[in-house]
């Protein structure tokens, strides 16, 4: 799946800090199967947001938001992203 530049995503993180963490982040640019990404709730100690460069494996779209005050049923159809 290709993502477009502005796209919002969600990024597993595989280095150090975080790993094995996904943090939404939007798609600043793409070069064959490497996005540079800058997060929107992972920021530097000066608080401002990391970019870094991740590979398209590692970028999955953000999950649709889950809506306040509706209860699951037997029956209801859900979606799910496995990497």
């Amino acid at each position: 799946m290709g993502f477009k530049e502005g796209s919002r995503v969600e990024v597993l993180r595989k280095k150090r800090e975080g790993y094995g963490s996904c943090f939404p982040a939007k798609i600043l640019s793409r070069v064959g199967n490497v996005y540079t990404v800058r997060y929107e709730l992972y920021l530097t100690r000066k608080g401002e947001p990391v970019v870094e460069k991740v590979q398209k494996e590692d970028v999955r779209p953000c999950p649709v938001p889950a809506y306040e005050g509706e209860s699951w049923v037997l029956g209801d159809i859900t979606v799910a992203f496995d990497l």
